[in-house]
């Protein structure tokens, strides 16, 4: 589990011009290795959607998606402890990563291997897609942060040096997201407790405890919302 998701972390998919080719094979053949068929949608050439479906018992039942993105915003490596892209794991199983804080489909999958393991069948269908950006799905809250000045490389990644002082300036506001709409309910969830916050941010890191953990908690939820 913990391998996988190391080696899942060193995929360079990094905008603004990822590559998602590696990271769609690496997850395919993950599914493939606990009896799942993928599917890759190609929206457009540089633009893989990765899906993935868990046959529920009950054809009339409504399915569950659980999403996920692949891409990662650039780094300042001169200001990581390690190798953004290596996935080095310290003397307190910390994992030192872009995108550990991020990405949840390794986990998803390994819940649902667990949950196959022990003989658990859904009642619903579960689909797993795995988007190249979070941008093509739309949540109930968009937060713009201004950090591209003199300085930044792209939005909505943490500037290592800003030419002016400015303070946390951002601004907020509510959209509906078509789901929402659609009157489905959209649960938006990754669990990562007593840790610090840094998705976006230098030292990106996620505690292979609190990783291993959250495999469970997605089991629990999977169980909970299948049935």
């Amino acid at each position: 589990m913990v391998d996988a998701f190391r080696e899942y972390l060193r995929f360079p998919t990094v905008q603004p011009d990822p590559d998602y080719g590696p990271a769609v094979k690496f997850l395919s053949d993950l599914a493939f290795g606990i009896g799942l068929q993928p599917t890759v949608l190609e929206l457009h050439p540089t633009k893989l959607i990765l899906v993935i479906k868990w046959e529920g018992n009950d054809p009339e039942a409504e399915s569950i998606l659980l999403n996920s993105h692949m891409d990662v915003v650039p780094v300042y490596k001169e200001k990581w402890t390690f190798d953004p892209f290596s996935a080095e794991m310290d003397n307190d199983g910390n994992i030192y990563a872009r995108g550990s804080q991020d990405f949840t489909d390794v986990r998803y999958l390994e819940a649902i291997r667990n949950l196959i393991k022990e003989g658990y069948v859904p009642r619903r269908t579960i689909y797993v897609s795995v988007v190249p950006d979070p941008a093509l799905t739309l949540g109930d809250v968009t937060t713009i942060n201004l950090t591209v000045l003199e300085g930044g490389v792209q939005t909505n990644v943490v500037p290592a040096t800003l030419s002016e002082p400015m303070e946390d300036i951002f601004a907020e506001y509510m959209v509906k997201s078509n789901n929402k709409q659609a009157g489905l309910p959209v649960l938006g969830f990754s669990p990562m407790n007593n840790t610090p916050v840094l998705l976006h941010d230098h030292d990106e890191y996620l505690n292979v405890d609190t990783f291993l953990r959250g495999i469970d908690i997605y089991q629990i939820i999977l169980q909970k919302i299948s049935t």
